[in-house]
């Protein structure tokens, strides 16, 4: 039985519940809130230091060692990265048991990880927090026990402040939503820090900006050793690829284009081109729209079979699409949920909007990918991971 400490009343500013007795495995099922949840920006600009950035250091070692980062290029054409390091900060949580996807023949070559999306945050003016439109995704490879241990104690906590087990897109964690600077968010981060640090980081891939709000730029590196090795991008072939769309405001698509170019691009840039798409026969948008669903099911696609720009373009081309004309056609290439159904988008994305799980200046961007990848997490957790002994 898991014993649980309360400090104050629940839901009051820094007060919520905390884990007095930790378990050791996962016995109840989980929700959303459980392996996907955003940290929250709508706190007092002092809360910044609570949220975990690249220094913050628990028993496995600093989440991102400065030794690491300076191996990674340029983030930001306008800020040199030495002065980027102590102002990413965590935004956003997921606990995966079956990295690269749940597609894999055998259980056994599935990798448990924690990963840990940081972006630079700095105070809004007035109040609150917003971030700049960069981002780093830190890959934590950890042992089923421990993946286990940590989606039980996160459950408890969640359990402990009276939210029962969600089944929505993620969101703020509810512990968070409470205070950062409270115990069950406290408790949070200690669990958090029990597993992910230098010892057990294995993957950094990163968007950087080539020009502020034109152009973005994707990839990636293993950690080997004391240092970083690039990743071919999938089908792209490179270890860089970029993006590139003129409309600075986000409405539409102007010249847009990947450099380099893939198949799957070349099929979503029906959605880059308003005459075209509007034009476009019932074939030709079926075809389209069948790829840009495979993009967004973890069914059919994993980040080892897609390239960067694709999986973080999709949803924002289905949108600008779908406020040109009703799309209509490749019905069965729709993700449908285990719990049946399809995952719904909570509103539309800018045409600039490429964050996949995080902030868009101080507003929460969840792709569609990102709800779908949960919502078949949280339905393997509860099949494979809760049942084992």
């Amino acid at each position: 039985m898991i014993a649980v400490a309360v400090a104050g009343a629940l839901g009051c500013e820094g007060e919520t519940a905390a884990i007095a007795e930790r378990p050791e495995r996962l016995t109840s099922d989980v929700g959303t809130d459980d392996v996907s949840f955003l940290y929250p920006l709508a706190v007092p600009h002092a809360q910044r230091v609570e949220l975990l950035g690249t220094t913050t250091a628990g028993p496995r070692g600093a989440l991102l060692p400065r030794d690491l980062y300076d191996g990674l290029p340029g983030l930001d054409v306008l800020t040199p990265n030495g002065d980027l390091y102590t102002l990413f900060r965590v935004v956003s949580v997921r606990i995966d048991p079956c990295f690269p996807g749940l597609g894999v023949p055998d259980e056994a070559a599935c990798k448990n990880q924690v990963r840990l999306v940081m972006q630079p945050v700095l105070p809004k003016p007035g109040s609150g927090l917003t971030t700049q439109d960069l981002a780093l995704h830190l890959f934590y490879t950890v042992t089923r026990a421990e993946l286990s241990k940590l989606l039980a104690e996160v459950v408890a906590l969640r359990e402990s402040s009276g939210v029962g087990a969600y089944a929505g897109n993620p969101r703020v964690h509810p512990v968070l939503a409470a205070g950062l600077g409270g115990t069950g968010a406290k408790a949070l981060r200690e669990s958090l820090l029990a597993v992910a640090g230098r010892s057990t980081l294995t993957r950094v891939t990163f968007m950087g900006l080539e020009h502020v709000g034109l152009a973005w730029r994707f990839g990636g590196f293993e950690v080997e050793g004391k240092g970083l090795v690039p990743i071919t991008i999938p089908s792209a072939k490179t270890t860089v690829q970029s993006f590139v769309n003129r409309d600075i405001e986000g409405r539409t698509f102007e010249a847009a284009e990947a450099f380099p170019s893939t198949d799957s691009m070349a099929k979503l840039a029906l959605f880059f081109d308003k005459k075209r798409l509007e034009a476009a026969s019932p074939e030709e948008l079926t075809s389209s729209l069948a790829m840009l669903y495979r993009l967004e099911s973890p069914k059919a696609h994993s980040p080892d079979t897609v390239d960067c720009v694709s999986c973080h373009v999709a949803h924002a081309a289905e949108s600008y699409a779908a406020s040109v004309r009703p799309l209509v056609g490749a019905e069965s290439e729709r993700y449908v949920s285990p719990r049946g159904g399809e995952v719904t988008r909570d509103r539309p994305f800018a045409t600039n909007e490429l964050r996949a799980f995080g902030y868009f200046g101080d507003r929460a961007s969840v792709s569609p990918r990102v709800s779908q990848e949960t919502a078949e997490v949280v339905a393997h957790v509860n099949r494979v991971v809760k049942s084992a002994r």
